[in-house]
């Protein structure tokens, strides 16, 4: 039998696959009809005119079925198949189609004068729903489908890529008494036709790119870069950006009129590269002159990995429009929008809320120095994210930082995250859980900062809490109390510099591991009252400078204050006090076994009156004591002993007042 040719029903069909021919036969002898293979192929065009090629085999030329007049009478369903191999060099792949030969379906008698049929299917069915003279067809060997018409094939396999693929395609049957004997058959046509493959361009690296805006205008005063809605009017007068693999070129010019730099492609998508680090960098090189827009709409950058530096600059980018950009491949955005000019015009904000983050890892120097006057990246997906150093630090003109709920538990450096945020009065960190972290500062020069947010603020791993609120803010109360610092081994510096804390609550810190307390509460120069009778002191062996500073403190309890193992107190209480007349310090808990250096240990604290110790501070084992009690001058001893100029400032009246020995200590009742 000789194949017959089908008309394309898609521009993009690639192949006729070979026609088969189904025999059905009732009677006892079995007809075996052979049909030739049709291997001919046709192009059809890929990126850039290409051509595309997809080829089909087939392991069978038909399916025959026979029925025994037993099977007839008993109306048997029976079913076979065809198996098919399908290849392409196509980037998109192919669609695999079914159908009739034309637009008729059923199975007809090969004597014309035999009016009854085997009519398709009309609705998908399983075997078992299969009425008397009835055929379709199956795509997984289970549920069957009506026979397509040839105007409506149906698909049986579709492909995204040049991957070969094998599909198989049964067919079913069945039976009816009242068949007539002979041969019932049809023609069914299998194609398979290449996917549309769009036109795309591709973008060169980043740094190609930034290289060639810095070129096109020697001036260094562009405007603003957009995408051009037309061609150029003169090609000759572009430089081509796209990659050497890009099917489709990208031209890029400058504008003098507008100062702009237009790009533009007749692709369908035009992708950046998978490296566009730096791509827009620097527009105006390392001048001053502000850039008005930077539109990155029309490019695409779903396969870019590698973002960092992409806006970074000298000069400040007014408005970076984002829309849509596909950034789900991103891995890295250090810098990306990182300023470090010398103009301080303001910039819009910058959101980045929709942007898919989920495989970025780096985002150090992110908005360093940005002049936006928002940054909002509430939503984003930073579960992958490693390091966050200076990803916000010297911010200009941002007041306001909602990061709350952001997922910090991968982040193992976060050195600077905030440094130098002049303008920021607002910190949301609530519900923060740095888990890879072992210490974290919190605050770093923030001078106007009058609200901190730490609710849900997870500090389970932390062994360092050094200089992590060490600021000169606005801050006037901090709550602490849900901080776990079972781990924590030092707190050195922990508060010093908030000058402007009237109320600090640590009721819940655990400190029975902390070695180190030195400066801790430094320069708290507001705060009038402080009960820390909750810490264990047990294993710290450096106070120096604890209390230093607070010259507002009036109530301060350390009653449960374990020194042994303390080796100096230089400053630990120095320029403390001052506000108020007739202070009195209680360190009725204090011993002295390894106490070497107390220095300055209350120099300057002229208005404290009153210092009760107990018999176990003996400071026998001091070495260092130069200025101990300079200029405590309202200094009074159990037995009246009272200051003196003339007295020792060192250690020597470092002793509870008894007659006979002088001291400047009052032995606790």
């Amino acid at each position: 039998m000789q194949i017959k040719t089908h008309k394309f029903f898609s521009q993009k069909l690639s192949l006729l696959a070979p026609v088969l021919v189904f025999f059905f036969s009732i009677t006892s002898i079995f007809a075996l009809i052979l049909l030739t293979s049709n291997n001919s192929t046709f192009a059809a065009p890929g990126a850039g005119g290409t051509p595309r090629m997809v080829s089909v085999a087939l392991d069978a030329m038909n399916v025959d079925f026979h029925f025994t007049p037993a099977e007839l009478s008993a109306s048997t369903f029976k079913q076979g198949g065809i198996n098919a191999s399908i290849s392409t060099d196509n980037p998109t792949g192919f669609t695999f189609y079914v159908s009739s030969i034309d637009e008729d379906t059923n199975l007809n008698h090969t004597d014309t004068s035999v009016t009854t049929k085997i009519t398709s299917i009309t609705s998908p069915l399983v075997e078992s729903n299969f009425t008397p003279k009835s055929w379709g067809y199956s795509a997984d060997g289970v549920n069957f489908k009506p026979i397509p018409k040839a105007s409506v094939p149906d698909t049986v396999l579709t492909t995204t890529n040049t991957t070969g693929q094998r599909a198989r395609v049964d067919f079913g049957v069945k039976a009816s008494p009242d068949l007539n004997s002979g041969t019932y058959s049809k023609q069914v046509l299998f194609t398979a036709v290449t996917n549309a493959v769009p036109k795309i361009a591709i973008f060169k690296t980043g740094y190609e790119v930034s290289t060639t805006i810095h070129n096109l205008n020697p001036a260094h005063n562009t405007d603003s870069f957009r995408h051009s809605p037309s061609a150029p009017t003169n090609l000759g007068s572009t430089t081509v950006v796209s990659a050497n693999d890009s099917p489709y070129p990208i031209f890029m010019w400058y504008d003098s009129t507008d100062k702009s730099i237009y790009w533009w492609s007749e692709a369908e998508d035009v992708y950046a590269s998978v490296d566009a680090r730096a791509m827009f960098s620097s527009i105006n090189s390392v001048t001053s002159n502000s850039v008005s827009l930077i539109d990155t709409r029309g490019i695409n950058f779903s396969k870019t990995k590698n973002m960092s530096s992409m806006f970074f600059s000298y000069s400040v980018y007014k408005k970076i429009i984002l829309d849509n950009m596909d950034t789900s491949a991103a891995e890295d955005m250090s810098g990306m929008f990182q300023y470090m000019g010398t103009d301080n015009t303001p910039a819009e904000g910058i959101d980045i809320s929709s942007f898919n983050t989920s495989k970025v890892k780096n985002m150090k120097d992110m908005f360093s120095g940005s002049m936006a006057a928002t940054i909002k990246i509430s939503g984003i997906d930073t579960s992958n994210v490693e390091n966050m150093d200076s990803m916000f630090s010297s911010l200009k003109n941002v007041k306001e930082l909602d990061l709350s709920n952001i997922d910090v538990r991968k982040v193992t450096s976060v050195y600077n995250i905030f440094y130098s945020n002049t303008a920021l009065t607002s910190l949301n960190l609530s519900n923060w859980h740095p888990d890879s972290l072992t210490s974290f500062n919190v605050l770093n020069f923030l001078p106007k900062l009058k609200s901190l947010n730490l609710s849900g603020f997870s500090t389970k791993n932390f062994t360092s809490m050094s200089f992590m609120f060490s600021s000169d803010s606005m801050l006037e109360s901090l709550d602490l109390s849900s901080f776990d610092t079972s781990s924590v081994t030092t707190m050195k510096g922990m508060f010093s510099g908030l000058a402007s804390i009237k109320s600090l609550t640590l009721s819940n810190f655990d400190t029975r591991n902390v070695i180190d307390m030195a400066n801790m509460f430094y320069w708290m120069k507001e705060i009038s009252s402080l009960d820390l009778s909750n810490f264990n002191t047990e294993k710290v062996t450096d106070m120096s400078g604890m209390f230093g500073g607070m010259l507002s403190l009036k109530n301060l309890n350390i009653s449960s204050f374990d020194t042994k193992n303390v080796t100096t107190m230089a400053n630990m209480f120095a320029n403390t006090m001052l506000n108020s007349l007739n202070n009195g310090l209680d360190l009725s808990s204090f011993s002295s076994q390894k106490l070497v250096n107390t220095e300055r240990m209350f120099a300057a604290s002229s208005y404290i009156k009153t210092i009760y110790t107990s018999l176990n501070f003996n400071l026998d084992s001091v070495t260092r004591s130069s200025d101990m009690f300079l200029y405590c001058t309202k200094l009074r001893g159990g037995n009246g002993t009272t200051y003196s100029n003339s007295n020792p400032t060192d250690k020597t009246y470092a002793r509870i007042d008894a007659p006979g020995t002088p001291g400047y200590f009052t032995l606790k009742p």
